[in-house]
């Protein structure tokens, strides 16, 4: 598979699906987290509270992976992305705003996090702009995972700056 086939089908899977699974690890225990994602790229973008376990577990380790994938109801229909990388707050300005605008374009609902809360949010316990802190999870690789094609076929590729860094290499990593 070419790499501007690979990005494609990538990229369009990335638009279609609004959840991903996070997988941290602290203290030799892991954990899996469903969030909305966004990409910038092919690194992906995520709010989360700073409190809240996976967070926590990044703050201890940001090597973690992900997954991305639509339901399906059998096991020919299973196409998706698996991504392994290092998850932190994003401090950088520029990227901070570039970021924040590949998440609000996908999930216009999230700009009532990001504005200060009115007195009438505060009377209704509504949380502050600062209880979010945005995630980027910049990927390092990727594999594609495409069972219509065959059970367990797999396209991996290493990633950099948000790019493929090479050519897709098939079922060579699992």
């Amino acid at each position: 598979m070419s790499p501007d086939a690979l990005n494609t089908i990538v990229m369009d899977l990335m638009a279609s699906v609004t959840t991903m699974t996070l997988a941290t690890c602290r203290q030799n225990t892991p954990r899996a987290t469903d969030l909305y994602f966004a990409n910038d790229k092919l690194d992906l973008v995520f709010f989360s509270s700073a409190d809240a376990e996976h967070s926590r577990n990044l703050a201890a380790n940001e090597n973690c992976s992900a997954t991305v994938h639509p339901p399906v109801s059998g096991w020919k229909e299973i196409k998706g992305i698996r991504v392994e990388g290092i998850a932190h707050p994003v401090d950088d300005a520029s990227l901070k705003i570039r970021a924040q605008d590949a998440y609000l374009r996908k999930f216009p609902f999230a700009a009532q996090f990001l504005s200060p809360p009115t007195r009438a949010d505060q009377s209704t316990n509504r949380s502050a702009a600062g209880a979010v802190t945005l995630y980027l999870l910049r990927v390092s690789g990727l594999t594609y995972i495409d069972n219509s094609l065959g059970f367990g076929t797999k396209y991996f590729t290493p990633v950099s700056d948000g790019e493929f860094a090479g050519i897709p290499a098939r079922n060579q990593k699992s």
